[in-house]
């Protein structure tokens, strides 16, 4: 019997690792300045990893394919995704404003759930009214 591998060899942070289909742990610079740490399978983003954005946000957590998928979270959303989308429960939180809604999101909106104000004093506070329930 043979076993027959394919053993490609792919550069991470000056480290060599053997890639023959199963997942690797290494760290990729792009050229934008973003850097992506984590699990790979055949050069995509795949398992547990921290993406650094080059506008200064970051997201931890679950890659399938190469997009956000799972749980995981960025400086605004924390939750489940599916195919780089806001997808499942989850809490967005709007610093500035100093409200956050949590509940459910489905292919990236926000379809029922809770809209609190968390912070009154925020920089640019919500200038909402509530409204009165007419019987």
């Amino acid at each position: 019997m043979e076993l027959v591998c394919c053993i490609e060899l792919v550069l991470y942070m000056n480290l060599f690792t053997m890639d023959c289909g199963k997942k690797v742990k290494g760290i990729q610079h792009y050229g934008d300045g973003g850097s992506y740490d984590g699990e790979w399978k055949k050069d995509n983003r795949n398992g547990s990893g921290r993406m650094d954005y080059k506008d200064g946000s970051t997201y931890i957590g679950f890659w399938m394919n190469d997009k956000r998928s799972g749980f995981g979270g960025n400086n605004k959303y924390e939750g489940y995704w599916k195919n780089d989308l806001k997808h499942g429960e989850g809490e967005y939180f709007f610093h500035e404003k100093g409200v956050e809604h949590s509940g459910l999101w489905i292919n990236d909106i926000f379809c029922c759930g809770l809209y609190e104000v968390k912070n009154p004093n925020a920089p640019a506070p919500m200038n909402t009214e509530i409204p009165r329930v007419i019987n």
